[in-house]
């Protein structure tokens, strides 16, 4: 994975996405990747176990709101303007990106996963990229001088890549709508077809929220969740856990 540019030396453009990038990105998308995700419900669990969600009915509706009110408008941000940094060579702008998430994480249990996964990535990602921004933060996050959250660090790895910038956002989302679901299987009396509707009720949100953050400053970053952030909160303190957050 050393060279995920044009196998005929052509500069990447971000239109003609040839099949290396594509699996390079899907190999850090991927289920299959170790971030650590499938141990993280990152709230939910207290939602299905305060019976806010009991169905797979009640988790799309959930989960749409979520993914409209929170992420898509919190983390889709962070990873578009990571990717954006990572793609100019900026370095101070990337962390900039992984620092002003951060503040925006009040759980405590969901900002740890989230610098859990985001490490992952980092760590992986400088090893296929050693010579770009990616290897740069996670040399930073490694000092202790940026936090690394999941998305800006998904979203330098991806421009790393060569993923265009929306494509990487709408795949951040989509791993967020994945790890949900599958969290919601264990969770809720509900099947794996019964996910997949859940999945699709969510693809048109995820693709708004990837243009309008595609071009968003940091500035637009904003969240309006509080009954989720407050059992993100609760969920520590649960007596019976399946999940770490």
């Amino acid at each position: 994975m050393k060279d995920v540019g044009d196998p005929a030396g052509r500069p990447y453009d971000g239109r003609n996405m040839n099949t290396h990038q594509l699996l390079a990105g899907l190999s850090f998308v991927d289920t299959f990747f170790p971030g650590g995700g499938f141990a993280h419900s990152f709230g939910l669990e207290t939602a299905v176990a305060e019976g806010r969600v009991t169905n797979a009915s009640d988790l799309s509706a959930y989960l749409v709101a979520l993914m409209r009110d929170g992420v898509g408008r919190l983390d889709a941000v962070a990873l578009a303007a990571a990717h954006r940094a990572a793609a100019d060579g900026a370095l101070d702008a990337l962390i900039e990106a992984d620092l002003e998430l951060d503040a925006f994480k009040l759980a405590r249990e969901v900002r740890e996963g989230s610098r859990l996964m985001g490490r992952r990535y980092l760590e992986r990602g400088a090893e296929c990229f050693p010579q770009t921004p990616v290897a740069r933060l996670d040399e930073t996050v490694r000092r202790g001088a940026a936090p690394g959250h999941a998305a800006p660090a998904l979203g330098a790895v991806l421009a790393a890549c060569g993923w265009t910038r929306r494509d990487a956002v709408a795949a951040g989302l989509y791993q967020s709508a994945v790890g949900w679901v599958s969290a919601a299987l264990r969770l809720v009396p509900m099947g794996q077809r019964e996910g997949q509707r859940v999945l699709g009720a969510l693809l048109p949100v995820i693709d708004d929220a990837a243009r309008d953050a595609e071009d968003a400053s940091l500035g637009a970053m904003r969240a309006w969740t509080p009954l989720h952030d407050i059992r993100a909160m609760r969920h520590e303190r649960q007596a019976i856990r399946l999940f770490r957050s």
